[in-house]
């Protein structure tokens, strides 16, 4: 079901539960939801712009970040607990396929952390990555790194857009 929401309700759900549904909607997200995180990000932004002083910038960027993280810590346990039996699902095999294993055997750290950047291989990098040992403290560090820079980014973009918006829509340029 909550595959099938449209931005206009994840708009919704944030506007009316704010932090709880950042942190729900990013936290599913990051355990296989296939919502670009990006879009709840984006929208938050708009939410903090719509809600402030109630909604505050540094607030939802720790939630955001925070929820990353715990999602993306249960896909890595998942790969190092599942090892190569990781759930054998059409999903699964589209995200982890030979391209991400080749890019992570060659790359490690850096595919993980440039994995945050790349809606679709997320999930692939970040259960290989369980699955072949590297140490969760060095994992979280670089997936911290990446989302440390495109939560608060995409929350910004969201404020700065829909100011952009308002602000066009209520002075428009004659």
């Amino acid at each position: 079901m909550l595959a099938l929401l449209e931005p206009t309700e994840i708009l919704q759900w944030l506007d009316d539960f704010q932090y709880l549904a950042m942190f729900g909607v990013l936290f599913l997200c990051g355990i296989g939801l296939p919502i670009p995180e990006e879009v709840t990000l984006i929208s938050s932004g708009v939410i903090v712009y719509f809600n402030k002083p109630d909604a505050n910038f540094w607030i939802a960027s720790m939630v955001c970040v925070t929820a990353i993280l715990i999602g993306d810590s249960i896909i890595f346990f998942t790969g190092r607990k599942l090892g190569r039996s990781f759930p054998d699902s059409w999903f699964i095999r589209a995200i982890n396929n030979k391209k991400v294993h080749r890019q992570f055997e060659k790359h490690g750290t850096k595919a993980v952390f440039f994995a945050r950047f790349l809606a679709g291989v997320r999930i692939g990098v970040y259960a290989y990555a369980g699955q072949h040992g590297m140490r969760w403290p060095k994992f979280i560090f670089l997936d911290l790194l990446g989302a440390l820079i495109s939560g608060p980014t995409s929350i910004f973009v969201g404020m700065w857009a829909t100011e952009k918006l308002v602000n066009e829509h209520l002075n428009p340029q004659k």
